[in-house]
């Protein structure tokens, strides 16, 4: 399940396009199990996965108009 954090904003007082800069942190291992609308008051849905392992950061440079991706890659084998 990949968690998406837009890089690009719409300002609706200046009707432009405006780049997120804001810092963000998460963990390496994300369990979701609790927000899990699937997973009932009596835990009868046990084959619902909601532990994530974080693999891959999506990263922007540039401008809300202009610039590049890249992307960081967790090795398989450390």
């Amino acid at each position: 399940m990949p968690f998406i954090s837009s890089a690009i904003l719409y300002n609706k007082d200046s009707n432009t396009k405006v780049k997120n800069n804001e810092y963000l942190e998460f963990p390496i291992s994300l369990d979701l199990g609790n927000y899990n609308y699937l997973n009932d008051i009596n835990n009868l849905n046990k084959d619902i996965i909601s532990e994530y392992n974080l693999k891959e950061i999506v990263i922007h440079e540039g401008t809300a108009d202009a610039g590049h991706y890249y992307i960081l890659t967790k090795d398989k084998n450390p």
